[in-house]
């Protein structure tokens, strides 16, 4: 029994082909060996099947060294904001209404705000007639 000379995985180049002339020189990739055919299955990239070649058609290729990989660059690091020499926020207020902090007292509890006497008889007024109308 003939062990077979090329591995899987093995890039191969074609040789000595009669019937396909126009196929050496290219290459191929080894799939695996039939020992009963004594033919190693090598895919290709132009045909969609694998073809069956004789060892005596193929030639070992040694694959490229691979190249080193260039060191990867550094990012650059964001541009520094600069502040102004009044104020150290970079950002301008924003204009318009000024939001008021919530009144809260100890323990979270909000603080109630005093409310005009008028106002309240006016709701309550108010009020009244719309339950009324029902």
């Amino acid at each position: 029994m003939e062990e077979p000379i090329f591995k899987p995985d093995d890039i191969v180049e074609f040789q000595g082909l009669v019937k396909s002339k126009d196929d050496n020189g290219k290459q191929g990739v080894i799939l695996g060996y039939d020992s009963k055919k004594k033919r190693y299955e090598v895919a290709v990239k132009w045909a969609p099947e694998p073809k069956k070649l004789k060892a005596e058609n193929l030639k070992k290729v040694e694959p490229p060294p691979k190249a080193p990989e260039p060191p990867q660059p550094q990012r650059p690091s964001p541009p520094k904001q600069r502040t102004n020499s009044r104020s150290r926020s970079t950002t301008k207020p924003k204009e318009g209404k000024k939001r008021s902090r919530s009144k809260s007292g100890k323990n979270g509890e909000r603080a109630r705000t005093e409310k005009s006497p008028e106002k309240e008889t006016k709701k309550r007024a108010a009020s009244k007639g719309r339950r009324s109308r029902s």
